[in-house]
């Protein structure tokens, strides 16, 4: 997993996270909404809507819970500008998150 906050006095720099688990991705969805329930535990299913309008509900790999999280919140503060999502075979399954502010 890799994170890099902002930095001062660079205000151009971009926050980032990747992460992944040992899980291959078989495909990517790019520019995703994600909504994530409050008090969201990790094991639930979240809201994904692709960059087509289509919608599914997701269940998301342990090791990749917290960066969704992070995902989600950021984005709903309009500080997040993208977020991807790599998915298992059965493409219902995230298995990577990157997001960037």
């Amino acid at each position: 997993m890799t994170h890099q906050p902002a930095q001062h006095p660079s205000y151009n720099t971009v926050m980032y996270e990747d992460a992944k688990s040992a899980q291959p991705a078989e495909t990517t969805l790019d520019f995703v909404a994600l909504e994530v329930p409050p008090h969201w535990d990790g094991k639930h299913t979240v809201s994904v809507t692709d960059d087509e309008g289509n919608d599914a509900q997701m269940t998301v790999e342990p090791c990749v819970a917290n960066a969704t999280r992070r995902a989600a919140l950021l984005a709903r503060y309009n500080l997040c500008s993208r977020i991807d999502l790599g998915l298992d075979s059965s493409g219902l399954h995230v298995v990577s998150v990157y997001w960037e502010g």
